[in-house]
């Protein structure tokens, strides 16, 4: 295990280093210990040695408490923190900040810590595979012409792929969070609604609905909403997952009269 110690007092580093010496005699593994006493001289080391994690205090002399471990993860490595400070509040931060573990000194004995080293490693990997994993879903559904989206329990958009700003010219971002019921037509609303909610209620396992959506140039289009519930592990429904895809320029699909009642306001 290729460890980089960052710890700004040398009487702390060689108690940590002898606690490394007896995890080695009671364990089948090899730490390789570098060590060193500045958040700035730790980038430059993380940026030419390929390390398995980082432990580190929390007060250094050039970088102090959630703003080292952001620092840090800007280099895809695991990081721990390893500090006698056993502040509750402090400890939530760094975690949300992307720290894998916050052993207290005081309180660590040396098969607490390789332990919690090994577990980070492998809870780092796994999440790196996860968020590839997500970028590669991602960037297939943005390759698609529908748009797929997710609403909440309320109807209000809380994912949709990039097809949603080729159909409707508005940005996802400014989407997001808004009730998709406010993209449609008002002649089309009382229906959509009605229909959301017996999915909602899981009175219906799915529909199928025309509706005119709104454009960013104020102008309609006629599309075909799919639209399925969305169920928690647990059994709930938990909101809505479907799919939108424009009929507008689709004749073969499409009366004329449809076609005419997508380009008029009423």
């Amino acid at each position: 295990m290729n460890l980089l110690l960052i710890e700004e007092n040398g009487d702390e580093a060689e108690l940590t280093a002898d606690l490394f010496k007896a995890v080695e005699r009671e364990n089948p593994v090899q730490i390789n210990l570098t060590r060193c006493d500045r958040l700035e001289i730790a980038l430059e080391q993380l940026q030419q040695t390929p390390f398995d994690i980082v432990l580190t205090n929390l007060t250094l002399p050039d970088s102090k408490g959630v703003a080292t471990i952001k620092q840090l993860r800007r280099c895809n490595v695991p990081v721990v923190v390893f500090t006698y400070m056993t502040d509750e509040t402090i400890a939530q931060q760094t975690l949300l900040a992307g720290a894998q573990d916050y052993l207290v000194k005081s309180s660590v004995g040396s098969q607490h810590l390789i332990h919690s080293l090994q577990y980070a490693i492998e809870r780092d990997k796994y999440q790196q595979k996860l968020c590839q994993q997500e970028y590669q879903y991602r960037t297939l559904l943005n390759q698609l012409d529908e748009v797929i989206f997710q609403l909440d329990v309320l109807g209000r958009c809380n994912f949709l792929n990039t097809a949603w700003t080729q159909l409707s010219g508005y940005a996802i971002a400014n989407t997001l969070g808004q009730p998709m019921l406010d993209f449609l037509h008002v002649a089309d609303q009382p229906r959509y609604q009605q229909v959301i909610q017996q999915l909602i209620q899981g009175l219906t396992p799915n529909t199928t609905l025309r509706l005119r959506y709104r454009n960013s140039n104020q102008d309609y289009q006629v599309c075909l909403l799919h639209a399925s519930p969305l169920y928690h592990a647990n059994g709930s429904i938990i909101g809505i997952i479907g799919t939108i895809r424009s009929l507008t320029h689709d004749p073969s699909v499409l009366s004329h009269t449809e076609i005419a009642a997508a380009a008029t306001d009423f």
